[in-house]
């Protein structure tokens, strides 16, 4: 009787994070796709997870037959996290890895600085502009800013009210007050 000699499972053809940039707490479903065996006996995944760009993978998160795992990316920010998944077989045939794409945690960005308002007294019908220098963000993805305000009545300071959300690049807001309330 011949010896038949077992093949390797093909590499995944294909791993998605679906979300690239999330904030840290977020929860990131990866996916990957079918691998074959020749010898027909394909018995599960493995998928590994790095926080270091890729630079090392030190830890299996999953392994089993699904093709999906959700991962909560509980990091600070900043960091770069890739997975890698391969494909085993029943006698410890293991394919290469497919590697995905980076889900990088979400910064905060800076406050918006030198913040002026271009009148000293505030009248019921005069406009006022609010200006301010633009934040900066290492992901580079802010979208708006939010204005608020209060109102001082008695010597007692109002809570903060919605003014206006302002889309980037726009650095200023012009408005004309009402009466306070």
């Amino acid at each position: 009787k011949a010896l038949k000699r077992n093949s390797f499972p093909t590499t995944p053809p294909s791993i998605s994070v679906g979300k690239t940039l999330v904030s840290s707490g977020d929860k990131v479903t990866i996916t990957w796709g079918v691998s074959s065996d020749p010898d027909d006996n394909l018995s599960s995944y493995e998928l590994q997870k790095s926080t270091d760009g890729g630079s090392t993978y030190p830890t299996s998160i999953y392994s089993g037959t699904n093709r999906s795992y959700t991962d909560t990316l509980s990091h600070s920010e900043g960091t770069v996290v890739k997975y890698r998944v391969r494909s085993k077989d029943s006698l410890g045939a293991i394919s290469g890895w497919k590697v995905s794409s980076a889900v990088t945690i979400n910064t905060t960005p800076t406050s918006p600085t030198d913040f002026s308002i271009n009148k000293s007294e505030y009248s019921q019908g005069n406009s006022v502009k609010l200006s301010w220098e633009s934040s900066s963000d290492v992901n580079g993805n802010i979208s708006s800013y939010s204005l608020q305000y209060r109102v001082k009545s008695n010597d007692t300071w109002g809570s903060w009210k919605a003014l206006a959300s302002v889309l980037v690049p726009n650095n200023q807001y012009v408005f004309t007050p009402t009466q306070a309330g």
